[in-house]
């Protein structure tokens, strides 16, 4: 009824009721000097398990070296779990980029330059092992299926059997993958041409219907400048988004067609968007309330913020 428009509730009261707080509107700021020792965060690593508790990677700048720290209050303050005595990160002194909760393990498992740091107590304690057959240093996009298997991608997409002791490259390259509920994987690649203004963006999207074993192209094709893209979401039912920096692909049929459905050409979102229910939050663009079609900017500057991420409970939290 109010064709997309962010009404105040004060001057439209009959539909204060139904407009309720808007995700991502609001925003309370703690800044790193009120974390113990200034906890510098990996941005790649943000876990949530069951029972709300986050697991994150960082360092501390008060003696630069890495660990693995939890939250159980919405990341208003963390406690070291895990030291891993190291203030750099390679094959030969690892550290976690990316993770998740397994379902099929009941485990927290995080992933980084070849090792697997796995908790069966909620991050209390650690095991690490070696993993193989993955011969990048990060893991990012990473998914469990319902029968166990991992899958993610750096470059080209890999799955695991094993809860990711030893992975097999399918040589898909993809800079992103949604897996949806019927074990479908949908990916993404962008790759960036030209110069000046005859700059371009080749955006292709890939298929698996084999739990990520071989995937089909489904869409390809030559896209403007800054349309490199940076998220894809199951929006509602068989709806699916591919969020770029100017514009939007849709599909509506589980991710097997795909079309333009909306174009920003001055917006050059530069990060990925947070889907809290049936509200997009951007750091750079702020929010969209009506589907995609437009953007709102929100009364606080989020610009500088490199990563965002959604916890069970709703709130969204930005980190620089």
């Amino acid at each position: 009824p109010c064709s997309g428009q962010i009404l105040n509730a004060k001057d439209y009261p009959q539909l204060a009721a139904v407009q309720g707080p808007i995700p991502g509107w609001e925003w309370t700021k703690k800044s790193a000097a009120e974390f113990p020792g200034d906890l510098i965060f990996n941005l790649q690593l943000f876990v949530q398990t069951p029972t709300g508790r986050v697991i994150v990677c960082g360092w501390r700048t008060d003696n630069g070296k890495y660990e693995i720290a939890v939250s159980d209050d919405g990341c208003k303050s963390f406690q070291t779990k895990l030291s891993l005595k190291t203030t750099s990160a390679s094959k030969k002194t690892p550290v976690p980029t990316g993770g998740l909760y397994s379902k099929a393990t009941q485990k927290v498992l995080l992933f980084g330059h070849g090792a697997r740091w796995s908790s069966s107590d909620n991050g209390e304690t650690w095991t690490k092992k070696t993993c193989t057959g993955y011969n990048a240093d990060y893991f990012r996009s990473l998914h469990e299926l319902t029968n166990g298997r991992l899958v993610c991608t750096y470059n080209n997409i890999h799955y695991s059997d094993d809860h990711g002791l030893t992975w097999t490259n399918t040589a898909t390259s993809a800079n992103g993958i949604l897996a949806l509920p019927n074990d479908w994987i949908i990916a993404t690649s962008t790759a960036s041409g030209g110069s000046g203004e005859n700059s371009y963006s080749e955006r292709k999207i890939y298929l698996s219907k084999d739990r990520g074993e071989t995937y089909n192209f489904v869409f390809n094709e030559r896209g403007p400048q800054y349309g490199t893209i940076y998220g894809i979401f199951l929006y509602n039912d068989l709806t699916v988004f591919a969020v770029t920096g100017i514009d939007v692909l849709a599909s509506f049929d589980y991710g097997e067609t795909w079309s333009n459905y909306a174009s920003y050409q001055t917006l050059k979102m530069n990060a990925p968007p947070i889907l809290v229910d049936r509200t997009f939050v951007s750091n750079s663009a702020g929010v969209s309330i009506d589907g995609l079609f437009s953007w709102t900017s929100i009364p606080v500057s989020l610009h500088d913020f490199n990563g965002m991420f959604l916890l069970q409970n709703g709130d969204v939290v930005a980190i620089n």
